[in-house]
């Protein structure tokens, strides 16, 4: 089931109390990304565990909640005018209720097809992406799991999936960037369509989320020669969501906006500083959900996500050093389900072959193992009586390799 149909169809069924997600592409160090200019080919895969306890279960409804995840990644570029890559991951999601009793979802997550066709040159340059979601994913879903895929899918929590599974569907995007003068400009539109699926097991009905417009601009400016300040926005639309082939629901524009400065660190170092902000409009019911004796007509509030950090990247011979800080702050109009998280962490660029001596290495080039570890800090409000404090434990071990 999708993000946004956990999010819409488990709230207006009140399985479960869920923050609606927004958020920026998670980084995910167990997911290996496509070699840089000159590599044909890329693999990656890995293990990530992440936990996070709740200090008053009775509050919150539940003690802890963990996630195992398996991502599996493929990049090739059989020529240059072409790059193909495929992701998907296998996971394991549990709850632990405050009555001590346990519910979990478990399966492979949608698996995405993309391929990228760049051309132009010079200052100009353009690029075709085409995205296909192939449904291989958990898409039916009994209560116990929607309430699992619930949480996973919470803006507050910075998990490394958000979904299993909620269909097929397509997108295609298209992209331009140039450069003026010192600045480098880009603008990107993409449309995606969602495909209808029985989202629950013990449902008879389909659901069909919304089609999502994105626009996207970009612009950046290299300062003192080797540092780079970037700004993007990003607007987000959606058709309505459709219940058996009826209007159900109108979700609301997003818009995202993120700032951020990299710059050199001593020597041979590096490091990068964030600031972003997302808002989401109201949604609306157009028509109440009747399931059985349920009759929902409740709207969503407005939320905003607001996301700070940074980090570096410091040479240790061959090998590099990646510690870094986040903070996310999640703010609803109701004032139900807000709260913060802290992150502190570090991983670790481990080039295990393939490589010469030098610092400036590339990374991908070669076989790279990637450990990781950050701890977790925050509150959780439900509401003015309502509150916990959350400590939450990510550690993941991932192998990278690139070859020509």
């Amino acid at each position: 089931m999708s993000k946004f149909a956990i999010r819409r169809i488990g709230t207006l069924l009140s399985a479960v109390t869920i923050v609606v997600t927004a958020g920026l592409p998670g980084g995910n160090v167990a997911a290996a990304q496509l070699p840089s200019a000159g590599i044909d080919a890329g693999i990656g895969a890995g293990i990530n565990f992440e936990s996070y306890d709740f200090s008053s279960a009775e509050a919150v409804g539940m003690e802890r909640l963990s996630l195992r995840t398996i991502p599996l990644t493929a990049g090739l570029r059989p020529a240059r005018w072409l790059t193909l890559e495929v992701a998907g991951a296998h996971a394991t999601g549990v709850l632990r209720r405050a009555d001590g009793s346990d519910s979990e979802i478990s399966g492979f997550t949608d698996t995405e097809v993309r391929a990228t066709v760049p051309f132009g040159s010079g200052k100009t340059t353009f690029s075709l992406t085409g995205l296909v979601v192939l449904p291989t994913g958990v898409e039916s879903q009994s209560p116990d799991e929607v309430a699992v895929a619930g949480v996973v899918a919470a803006d507050l929590l910075p998990l490394r999936i958000s979904s299993w599974g909620g269909g097929a569907g397509y997108a295609l995007s298209a992209a331009a960037a140039r450069s003026i003068g010192d600045f480098n400009v880009g603008l990107s539109a993409g449309y995606r369509v969602a495909s209808e699926y029985d989202p629950l097991d013990e449902g008879s009905f389909t659901f069909r989320p919304g089609n999502e417009l994105r626009l996207r601009a970009a612009i950046d400016r290299n300062v003192r020669g080797q540092s780079k300040a970037s700004l993007y926005a990003t607007l987000f639309t959606y058709d309505r969501d459709r219940l058996n082939g009826a209007n159900l629901y109108d979700s609301g524009n997003r818009i995202q906006v993120v700032g951020s400065y990299a710059f050199p660190l001593g020597m041979a170092g590096s490091a990068i500083a964030y600031a972003g902000v997302m808002h989401r409009a109201r949604g609306n019911v157009v028509d109440p959900l009747r399931v059985g004796a349920i009759t929902t007509t409740a709207d969503l509030p407005s939320q905003q996500l607001y996301l700070l950090g940074g980090g570096s990247r410091l040479p240790l011979g061959r090998h590099r050093l990646l510690p870094s800080v986040d903070i996310r702050v999640f703010r609803r109009e109701d004032g139900i389900g807000q709260g913060y998280v802290l992150g502190l962490g570090t991983a670790a660029e481990l080039r295990l072959s393939g490589f010469n001596s030098e610092v400036t290495a590339s990374v991908d080039r070669g076989v790279v193992l990637v450990p990781s570890i950050t701890f977790r800090f925050g509150e959780l409000m439900l509401s003015d009586d309502r509150d916990s404090r959350l400590t939450g434990l990510q550690i993941g071990m991932a192998i990278r390799g690139g070859a020509r």
